[in-house]
């Protein structure tokens, strides 16, 4: 799945408590956009503390290693999806993608035949 999708899941899955890759999305996203830490720290503390996660203690152990070996390791995370998703796109892109446009195609296809 791709950061996306996963990011479009997650906020349509309000409900359920996120997963360990969903916190380092949101994460990455709120980096991005430049939003304070005060909700992600929220998000946390409800869906693994409240919840009595077994992630949650990993997780909080991290919080005693320094801030500049999280960014690395954070960047290691980016490049590895980063490869994995070039190696993806040069190896099933195109086909994927024409298999998206034929789909697409068929799909309104038989919605305009069911509107007539």
């Amino acid at each position: 799945m791709s950061v996306e999708n996963q990011i479009e899941s997650s906020a349509s899955a309000e409900s359920e408590p996120i997963t360990p890759d969903e916190l380092i999305i949101t994460l990455l996203q709120d980096l991005v956009t430049g939003n304070a830490p005060d909700d992600l720290a929220s998000e946390f503390v409800e869906d693994f503390v409240m919840q009595d996660r077994p992630e949650a203690t990993q997780v909080l152990q991290m919080f005693d290693t320094p801030s500049a070996m999280i960014v690395e390791i954070l960047k290691g995370v980016i490049g590895q999806s980063y490869q994995v998703q070039m190696e993806a796109l040069e190896t099933r892109g195109e086909d994927f993608i024409e298999g998206l446009k034929n789909s697409i195609k068929q799909r309104m296809t038989e919605l305009a035949n069911e509107s007539v």
